[in-house]
């Protein structure tokens, strides 16, 4: 057979089996092909090894044309007219311009997966469209651009598709916990494929993959309109970045600098630097101690800083809960081994504080007397 692209490709792929092939419509995507090995479905069903899920081709189809529709609105569309995935007998999968393979995996019961994980591994793979194939990375100093960010997008869409923030911040909580015990040992984002090292391969996945995702949930954060949590801001910078370099290939320093013009040209230098070139990892110990004064109630903030240089400084939200009153969030700049803040003054003392409100921050916290 002989087969043409339209546009130069960096990749590309093909899978040969027996596959039934499944068509399906959807408004304001490329149609979707999906090719599923139902034979072999049928095989194992028998045999009691697999869950069979009622009308799997279309709720995986469901899945992926839901997470196009999503990156669409976020990123921009794709200019291609048709999408193709395909079922793969491995655990893991993989993407190609055009073409998903998809682990066998996420072809079984959904409703084992309580916590997400189909949406965000499909999700994964779908976002790579657009940050791996339409944004490439430079080079393989800055892959955390496509791996990282794509990894990002899974949670993202499986957040939006769960209408569940729960779920969203447990996944990353659990990469937090693996990123944290490779602390002082692993490289940084910016030494890309050479962090795997020795013997610990695994560290491509906990840096690139996971650290990098913190690096964009971070940015996230920081862009939050923290009074109406609109994410407007984000939206566009992310939007920015996929159509300015649209079918072209990008740097970190790139990435920054869209990254400062969203910010009104701030200089991001030293987020960077901390995140992305370097290494260091943040404890926070935080108290509070607060007073009724006249007009009000005081409330000040102290943190101790651990880990990390002196010179190292984050905005950390701190939000304040008024149970059947509301809440109020206010950010404080943490820098140095001890920062100490008044809030400004609240109407009454708070019924519950919350340090680090949104996993804002990629750190350990811990809290501890005044």
């Amino acid at each position: 057979s002989r087969w043409m692209v339209e546009t130069p490709e960096s990749q590309v792929s093909f899978n040969l089996g027996e596959f039934t092939e499944h068509l399906f419509e959807f408004p304001g995507i490329p149609r979707l092909r999906l090719h599923v090995n139902e034979e072999f479905h049928s095989r194992l069903y028998s045999l009691g090894l697999l869950i069979q899920e009622k009308n799997v081709a279309e709720a995986v189809s469901a899945d992926i044309a839901s997470s196009l529709s999503f990156f669409q609105n976020v990123y921009g569309p794709l200019d291609v007219e048709e999408f193709n995935a395909s079922e793969v007998p491995y655990a893991h999968g993989q993407a190609f311009p055009g073409l998903l393979h998809l682990s066998v995996l996420t072809f079984l019961e959904s409703g084992v997966d309580d916590q997400g994980e189909n949406e965000a591994f499909r999700a994964h793979e779908v976002s790579h469209q657009w940050w791996a194939f339409s944004v490439e990375p430079r080079s393989y100093r800055d892959q955390w651009l496509s791996e990282g960010l794509a990894q990002f997008s899974g949670l993202w869409y499986m957040q939006v598709a769960r209408n569940n923030p729960e779920k969203y911040l447990k996944a990353l909580d659990e990469s937090r916990d693996r990123i944290f015990d490779r602390r002082g040992k692993a490289g940084p984002i910016s030494l890309g494929t050479r962090v795997a090292i020795g013997n610990k391969d695994e560290d491509y996945q906990t840096i690139i993959y996971d650290k990098g995702a913190w690096v964009i949930h971070m940015l996230r954060n920081i862009f939050l309109d923290i009074d109406t949590l609109d994410e407007t801001p984000f939206k566009n910078l992310m939007r920015d970045v996929a159509q300015r370099f649209k079918n072209r290939q990008i740097t970190t320093q790139e990435f920054q600098t869209v990254v400062e013009e969203h910010m009104g040209n701030v200089d991001m230098q030293w987020f960077f630097d901390q995140w992305v070139h370097g290494v260091d990892l943040p404890t926070y110990r935080w108290a509070s101690h607060g007073e009724e004064v006249e007009g009000g109630y005081k409330l000040t903030i102290r943190v101790r800083q651990e880990d990390v240089p002196e010179d190292f400084k984050m905005l950390v939200p701190v939000t304040v809960q008024f149970w059947g009153e509301g809440a109020a969030t206010v950010r404080i700049l943490v820098e140095g081994k001890e920062t100490i803040v008044d809030l400004p003054l609240l109407p009454r003392k708070p019924d519950e504080i919350s340090f680090n409100d949104f996993e804002s921050v990629l750190a350990r916290v811990r809290d501890e007397g005044w």
